[in-house]
C-alpha cells in the first residue's frame, strides 16, 4: 500500500472507527491535542487574557471531564474557546 497523503485526525474519523482498539488509540492521540489546546485556554483565562463567563466555565469543565473519560461526545462537541487554540485551526469538522 502506498500512502498518498497525511492529514490531521478529525472527530468524524473516530466515528468511522467505531469501538475498536484502533479507535481507542486514535482517541487517546486526539485527546492529547485537545488537552494541549485546553491548557493554553486555561492559562489565558488565569492570566486574564481571555474572559470566561460562568456558563462557559461550566460547559468547558463538563467537556473536559468527558474528554478524560474518552467519551465520544467530547470529540464531536469541542467548546469554541478551546477550538481557537487547536494547532492547525482544527475544528469539529
Amino acid at each position: 500500500m502506498k500512502i498518498l497523503s497525511v492529514r490531521s485526525l478529525h472527530a468524524t474519523d473516530l466515528t468511522a472507527l467505531g469501538e475498536t482498539k484502533e479507535s481507542l488509540t486514535a482517541r487517546r492521540g486526539y485527546r492529547r491535542e485537545l488537552l494541549a489546546a485546553f491548557d493554553v485556554y486555561k492559562q489565558n483565562v488565569l492570566y486574564g487574557i481571555d474572559e470566561e463567563t460562568p456558563e462557559t466555565r461550566g460547559a468547558v469543565l463538563s467537556w473536559y471531564r468527558k474528554l478524560l473519560d474518552l467519551d465520544p461526545a467530547a470529540f464531536r462537541e469541542i467548546p469554541a474557546p478551546v477550538t481557537a487554540y487547536l494547532k492547525g485551526g482544527d475544528t469539529n469538522a
